[in-house]
């Protein structure tokens, strides 16, 4: 007679049916590997495997290798499961594993799985973004903790026993509390996850902004557009320009630490940040093995080879002499306003367009108008050298930018800005060049060297034209006739061979009332080590912040827009790059967020429900196996942003 059973009993009796067919083929496993040394018995010692789904080797095969390993397969997932092999999930299972009763388990691929097995060695889940899907990330008091983060860490924990007197359970949950130090899962990660830690370092986004040289020289262009626009009454658009001048700082990061100390005069000088060890070579003590870019170099460093953007490891391998100072903002800053200030008070405000801290354009044709370039120089008017005239002006304001700052500017002229850029150029260190024919200037210019035109835009043109090489030059290109149709677009084309001719006109574009920032962005890209989303939450709230008070510094009334964008590690790149605290090789993701005119008055009422969004853009990346370890780098950018009338003159300055 059949015995009836409740649908509870019946689902017990079955999963205990398929475990005792498991047990026996385990029990088989177990028996082969007694005397089979190939397999290393305690691989997966202590945890438990569960697979959903097809995968990659097979099941029959999966399973073989877990067994084989020393592990445990749940043919049903319980509370005790450890890992979940999956190739992919459908939504429903992810939230089950995410937030539901199995929240904790690992859900990774099988190339984990293979990487151990070939290795015979654990593998660290986060060395690879991609073994993880919708990775949950490191929860010091999760179940995964206790059994395989513990075992990769070369220390399994134990839990506490039930009549543990110093370990209350908790009555909500079947599985004892796990207590992990948070500072040996740091001590086994790299040390730029100490070092940039925000527990420990809570002004960390506050110190980068502070030091970092990019995130200055944007703010300092932003504040310069502004400084020149608050002067220009005129706000006037000029027309295409008969004559400019291009007004650039030489080595000025350089031309900075030498001001600051003299006895840099006449040394190979590099401007950067390193804190490497220093060891004895050539003639004195130096940083050996620094992975820090270069942001300035002297003319005597240049000599060696050295350029900007070069890794202070390579510039002393070329010259082990080479001395490194740090940057003094406040100086820098000091000295490009003197800059800006003589400009103004020779040329006026209307005529000036700001490119940097320490570079401009004028359009000084109204001063020029008795030049005529077909004369040489040669004025309609009888004993009137125009060109000397203008000569002695710009030395006259190179010669007060210099007793005033103790930094030197280098001014270029000519009929456009392209020409006046070359002339500059040429007239490095500490010069002026007046170019009087601008046709048989461009002849000897290099045409790699015509603004736009980068390495790729070359490598396009070389492909198509064999006789060209990176050397040729504005002339080379004018006699072939036709050779950038071929490539480029007419459009571009055009603008280009009337460059090499020296025909191109261009107009200045000054600073006015409608020079107004219309996007703000921030970003930070050294630095951001997360353990958790905690740290996530930390970093984003203090970027909001901070781009919240740099909107209101601008008088920024509301914005429409916002983005995020996140840089995270590419797969199969380690977790610490060779430049110790930056981003390595990295992918980027970006979220919009629209925000309908949100007042900067509401902003801090707002800043938690657009935190919880943003925070929610994150965590969607684990989907992609993009886990808060790989975190690299936050972005922020406000747009259509909408101002005040409020002037801000030279008080825009001021600390």
């Amino acid at each position: 007679m059949a015995v009836e059973l409740s649908g509870g009993e019946y689902w017990d009796s079955r999963i205990n049916k398929l475990k005792d067919q498991f047990k026996q083929r385990y029990d088989e496993a177990k028996k082969n590997l007694e005397n089979n040394t190939e397999f290393q018995q305690n691989l997966f010692d202590g945890l438990r495997f569960h697979i959903n789904g097809l995968l990659e080797v097979g099941f029959e095969t999966a399973v073989q290798m877990i067994v084989e390993h020393g592990g445990e397969y749940d043919f049903y997932p319980t509370q005790k499961t450890d890992i979940v092999l999956a190739e992919s999930l459908s939504n429903s299972k992810k939230n089950s594993y995410k937030d539901g009763w199995m929240k904790g388990c690992f859900i990774l691929r099988t190339r984990w799985l293979l990487d151990c097995v070939s290795n015979l060695q654990l593998q660290d889940p986060y060395s690879k973004t991609r073994y993880s899907i919708s990775l949950n990330t490191v929860h010091l008091e999760n179940r995964f903790c206790d059994n395989m983060y513990a075992k990769i860490l070369g220390k399994r924990h134990e839990t506490a026993s039930e009549d543990d007197s110093n370990q209350q359970p908790d009555s909500n949950n079947q599985n004892p509390k796990i207590i992990i130090n948070q500072e040996e899962i740091l001590s086994k990660l790299p040390r730029s996850f100490t070092d940039y830690n925000i527990d420990k370092n809570p002004n960390l986004v506050q110190k980068y902004f502070e030091k970092s040289r990019l995130s200055h020289i944007a703010n300092w262009r932003t504040e310069f557009i502004q400084y020149v626009a608050n002067q220009n009454t005129k706000k006037q658009v000029l027309p295409p320009a008969e004559w400019v001048i291009h007004i650039d700082m030489d080595c000025f990061f350089v031309a900075i630490a030498r001001k600051l100390n003299p006895s840099l005069l006449n040394k190979p000088v590099a401007v950067c940040y390193s804190k490497s060890k220093t060891t004895n070579w050539g003639q004195g003590t130096f940083k050996t093995n620094s992975y820090s870019e270069i942001a300035s170099c002297s003319y005597e460093a240049r000599k060696f080879g050295i350029r900007a953007g070069e890794l202070m490891m390579s510039a002393l391998r070329k010259c082990p002499e080479l001395v490194s100072v740090g940057y003094n903002f406040d100086e820098t800053k000091k000295v490009a306003m003197v800059l800006y200030d003589e400009a103004i008070l020779e040329f006026g405000a209307d005529v000036i367009q700001p490119v940097s801290c320490d570079e401009m354009f004028i359009d000084i044709s109204k001063y020029t108008k008795n030049i005529e370039d077909s004369h040489m120089g040669e004025s309609k008017h009888e004993n009137c050298r125009p060109f000397e005239i203008l000569k002695t002006r710009l030395e006259n304001l190179r010669k007060r930018i210099f007793e005033i700052s103790n930094c030197s500017a280098s001014i270029g002229c000519g009929r456009s800005t392209t020409i006046a850029r070359l002339a500059t150029k040429q007239c490095k260190p500490d010069g002026l060049l007046i170019v009087e024919n601008s046709e048989d200037f461009m002849e000897n210019q290099k045409f790699s060297d015509l603004p736009g035109i980068g390495p790729n835009t070359m490598t396009k043109l070389l492909l198509e034209n064999a006789e060209f090489t990176k050397d040729s030059t504005c002339a080379d290109v004018v006699s072939k006739s036709g050779c950038l149709e071929k490539v480029f677009s007419a459009e571009q084309a055009t603008k280009w061979e009337s460059m090499c001719t020296g025909a191109y006109k261009s107009s200045i574009e000054p600073a006015n009332s409608k020079s107004k920032q219309k996007s703000m962005a921030l970003e930070m890209n050294f630095g951001i080590r997360c353990l958790d989303y905690n740290h996530v939450n930390k970093i984003l709230t203090d970027l909001l912040k901070l781009i919240k008070k740099r909107m209101a510094d601008k008088f920024v009334v509301s914005f429409d827009q916002l983005q995020l964008t996140v840089n995270f590690r590419q797969a199969g790149h380690p977790l610490e790059p060779v430049k110790f605290g930056g981003m390595g090789i990295c992918e980027a993701r970006t979220f919009t967020y629209e925000l309908r005119k949100l007042r900067l008055a509401d902003f801090d009422g707002k800043i938690e429900s657009i935190l919880e969004g943003m925070l929610g853009s994150v965590e969607s990346l684990e989907e992609a196996g993009i886990d808060c370890l790989d975190l690299r780098g936050f972005g922020f950018k406000c747009n259509k942003l909408d101002y005040s009338e409020k002037k801000t003159k030279k008080v825009f300055f001021q600390n």
